[in-house]
């Protein structure tokens, strides 16, 4: 009986024993912890995507070797001309040209027939003589033809420091080019000033031998040569009066110009046009 009392407490006392079973335990995060990882997250990404636009945009831009597009007026407003500035204006050697022909001189020249015929610069001093002034398209250039000019006279002192009373003309000479059909006749691109300051560019026919504005230095500056065949006209006494062929009046002159504009003119196209106006000069 005592054995069936201890094998009952026995019994009671241990209890069976069950096999441990492994349980996996899931590791919490603070919140705190989450949220600043998350923020950390977004602004990786808002950086990587301002990158990623930088470069777009730079692979936008027009690479220096290329024009970009830019749409341009339909009317481009023209500055106005200033009267001592010139163009240089791209014109076409004309296909027909005129000829003029004067019965005081007995002369002929040839000009372009787009040029406009105007008032020369100066007026003959009686009707018996012929006269006509010529301008080029633009407005810009003239050439002027007077078949009978007197009364020029007078003297100037060359020792005469330039711009100062009774002082000479300083002329340039550039070019001096014979005419064909005229003998002893020269066509002469001279650059004239007064003060040293301004200079003004002229061409003008003139005598071979004995005019001023065939050599450079100081002189009166008459830019006309002598006539050939207007002595028989009554005021001119059976003498040959002086003829104007030229860009300028009877003392030299031109646009009011720098030295360095002054030589520029005669590369203008419409310069060269007058140039072979006055090389047209037949007798």
């Amino acid at each position: 009986m005592d054995s069936d009392i201890q094998k009952e407490q026995n019994e009671i006392i241990t209890p069976p024993t069950e096999p441990l079973v492994s349980q996996k335990v899931t590791p919490k995060f603070p919140k705190r912890l989450v949220i600043c990882v998350f923020l950390v997250v977004i602004v990786i990404l808002g950086l990587i995507s301002e990158v990623s636009y930088s470069q777009i945009q730079k692979n936008k831009t027009v690479p220096r070797n290329k024009t970009a597009l830019v749409a341009m007026p339909s009317k481009i407003p023209t500055p106005a001309l200033s009267p001592t500035k010139f163009s240089t204006p791209i014109s076409v050697t004309p296909t027909v040209w005129k000829t003029y022909t004067s019965k005081t001189e007995k002369a002929s020249f040839k000009y372009p027939s787009d040029w406009k015929v105007i008032k020369p610069i100066t007026d003959p001093p009686t009707s018996d003589a012929d006269e006509i002034g010529l301008q080029s398209p633009d407005g810009e250039i003239r050439v002027s033809w007077v078949s009978s000019l007197s009364g020029f006279g007078g003297a100037c002192d060359p020792s005469i420091p330039l711009g100062a009373v009774g002082s000479c003309f300083m002329v340039y000479v550039l070019d001096k080019t014979p005419i064909k059909n005229a003998s002893n006749l020269l066509v002469v691109s001279d650059i004239v000033t007064k003060d040293g300051k301004i200079y003004e560019p002229v061409l003008a026919v003139q005598d071979a031998d004995s005019s001023d504005l065939t050599q450079t230095g100081k002189t009166m500056g008459y830019a006309m040569y002598n006539g050939r065949n207007n002595g028989k006209l009554p005021y001119n006494n059976g003498t040959n009066a002086l003829v104007l062929f030229s860009t300028g009046g009877p003392y030299a002159s031109g646009p009011s110009l720098t030295q360095a504009e002054a030589k520029m003119w005669f590369s203008r196209s419409d310069v060269g046009q007058a140039k072979q106006i006055l090389l047209s000069l037949t007798y």
